[in-house]
């Protein structure tokens, strides 16, 4: 092994190449393959001695000028990975193509390539990527974190804002309040001179700050209640009915009236059923409030495709020109408010459904809403049987004021004589306590706490503005005996 000659001799080649595990062939001059190794010829299924190297492997036809440059001692030896050297064998090598000593020709050495240690060097590349990946996902994960926190962290600084908003708003409509009631008491002023106007108007533009906080309260809880939705199967027609029996007697005293239309089979559906009942409530209200007088109010469930639809809208009797001019009567403040109108929206969507308001411009010419609620599939484990299904509680009647104030605890509806009055739920709760405590003095406190249960119980001034509105809706004054009394220093109370 002194001299290339030697070294290149085919039987110490095939010694060395059989302990490096590699097969090799020698060509001449002409590319006549004048020795293979055994074992590239098993592994080719063929013989090569006696045969030309690129018809011999016809991996290697179209490269015979590099192959010769090599050979002829004009190029560096050459090294091809990953080569298929027979179709039949779908094995990959690495070759070197090298020249053969002092002689011209070549000698083709190949290492076969483990397709299980490609797979796994593939499979160990794919595994760092994922790694690399999974280091960029939990940085973007780490970043979103950080995003929420300062979102929640906003959102409680929003809510903060608001209370202290509704707060201040509260507060100074308070001193505009007790100003007010104390300029009509002390001034003594005729009804129909200009101040006691004035004083009118500045109550009830108070009222109405009043309800509007009201409102911004009411949507603040909602939003807050969607996130906590307590799903529970639903038979629509039946909360609609019981809505419908609660303000029936307010539609009346406006001269609507109101009919229910029901499609045959509606399915039950999985709702938050008091959420649900809010935004029924709402629609309904603020479709009578829009209705003129001798308008019906036509509430309508039925399905369309996947949907449930409950649609609130308005019917005028009588001819066309009839109908035209009670449509003129309606006054811009007739309009469906906009706050109530996105608190249902706020619970349709968090049902998976959606709001549609038409108004007397749309193509029916009258308005209307549409409340979307997607029909959710039911399991069989969440049938009742309608027979185990409890009673409907009777109605009960509470009655004060010597009798002039009459509340029905079923369906909260509240009649002062003959008369039906429209309460919100503040305003209720409020004349419910007091009722259920009749020549009592309820404290300051104890009152707070049953109309606001989930806190706001520290604000006086909230509550002094609340009696005054109850107030002005029952007609009461200090002269009625029905009226509710002031216990300075402590309280109210109303006689029985």
């Amino acid at each position: 092994m002194t001299n290339s000659t030697q070294y290149l001799d085919a039987a110490i080649l095939l010694d060395v190449c059989s302990h490096l595990n590699l097969m090799f062939l020698l060509t001449d001059e002409d590319f006549m393959i004048r020795f293979a190794s055994p074992s590239l010829e098993t592994q080719l299924h063929h013989a090569l001695a006696g045969r030309v190297l690129m018809d011999a492997i016809p991996a290697l036809a179209g490269i015979d000028q590099e192959l010769k440059n090599i050979a002829f001692h004009r190029a560096e030896p050459w090294r091809i990975r990953g080569l298929q050297l027979d179709e039949s064998d779908q094995s990959q090598y690495d070759v070197m193509i090298m020249p053969r000593g002092d002689e011209v020709g070549l000698v083709l050495a190949a290492w076969r390539i483990e397709i299980e240690s490609s797979v796994e060097q593939v499979l160990r590349q794919q595994r760092n990527e994922l790694v690399l990946s999974f280091d960029r996902l939990s940085e973007q994960a780490s970043l979103l974190r950080t995003t929420n926190d300062r979102i929640a962290s906003l959102e409680r600084e929003r809510h903060a804002l608001l209370n202290m908003i509704v707060w201040d708003i509260r507060s100074s409509v308070s001193v505009i309040v007790g100003y007010s009631e104390w300029l009509s008491t002390v001034l003594a002023l005729p009804p129909e001179s200009e101040s006691q106007k004035a004083l009118n108007i500045i109550q009830d533009s108070a009222l109405g700050m009043t309800d509007l906080m009201e409102d911004v309260t009411v949507l603040e809880r909602i939003e807050q209640k969607l996130s906590q939705i307590e799903w529970q199967p639903l038979s629509l027609d039946k909360l609609v009915s019981e809505v419908v029996a609660i303000w029936q007697s307010v539609a009346t005293t406006q001269g609507v009236r109101i009919e229910v239309h029901i499609a045959h089979d509606l399915p039950e559906i999985e709702a938050d059923i008091q959420l649900l009942q809010e935004a029924v409530q709402v629609l309904l209200k603020a479709m009578i409030d829009m209705a003129p007088a001798g308008a019906d109010v036509l509430i309508r469930l039925f399905t369309w495709d996947r949907w449930l639809v409950v649609r609130f809208e308005q019917s005028l009797p009588g001819t066309s020109g009839e109908r035209q001019s009670a449509q003129k009567t309606r006054t811009k403040s007739a309009m469906a408010p906009d706050l109530q109108l996105a608190l249902a929206r706020l619970i349709a969507e968090g049902h998976g459904g959606h709001l549609s308001v038409e108004d007397s411009e749309s193509s029916s010419g009258r308005p209307a809403f549409s409340l979307w609620l997607s029909q959710k599939t039911k399991q069989s484990d969440t049938k009742k049987d309608v027979s185990t299904d409890a009673s409907p509680p009777i109605s009960n009647w509470l009655v004060a004021g010597r009798g002039n104030i009459r509340i029905n605890t079923t369906s909260q509806q509240v009649w002062v004589g003959r008369k039906s009055v429209s309460l919100t739920i503040s305003e209720y709760r409020l004349l419910l306590h007091l009722a259920e405590h009749v020549d009592q003095v309820v404290s300051h406190e104890q009152l707070s706490q049953a109309v606001w249960p989930d806190g706001d119980s520290d604000s006086i001034d909230k509550l002094r503005v609340l009696v005054w509105r109850l107030r002005q809706k029952l007609g009461c004054t200090e002269a009625k005996s029905y009226s509710i009394r002031t216990v300075r220093g402590f309280g109210y109370m109303i006689v029985s």
